[in-house]
């Protein structure tokens, strides 16, 4: 959360609502990646076995590779998608959202 509010709030005077909350969810998507698809696979584990912790899970999605690149490359293989997901989801969020409350305030103010 602390990456997107930071990125959107730094980025909001230059760009905008709309593509700062676009790349705001992109730099949260990226940044979060791995860790996020480790606790989805902790979530695949059948209920009577037990559930390692998060950093075993996310040190267990890079074992097993023929090379490092590869360990990147595979555990990565999602990220453009959810990254573009995200960033066209928020950018209208962000964009009607503002446009909402500007609204809103002139019917309050007229």
């Amino acid at each position: 959360d602390s990456a997107f509010f930071g990125t959107q709030h730094v980025l909001s005077d230059k760009l905008g609502s709309g593509p700062s909350y676009a790349i705001a969810a992109a730099t949260a998507v990226t940044l979060d990646y791995t860790v996020d698809v480790a606790v989805k696979r902790m979530m695949l584990v059948p209920p009577d076995l037990a559930v390692d912790a998060v950093w075993r899970s996310w040190v267990k999605l890079f074992r097993g590779h023929p090379s490092p690149m590869h360990a990147v490359a595979s555990v990565h293989a999602g990220l453009s998608a959810k990254a573009v997901e995200f960033s066209v989801s928020y950018y209208i969020t962000g964009t009607l959202g503002v446009y909402s409350v500007a609204c809103l305030k002139q019917l309050i103010e007229a």
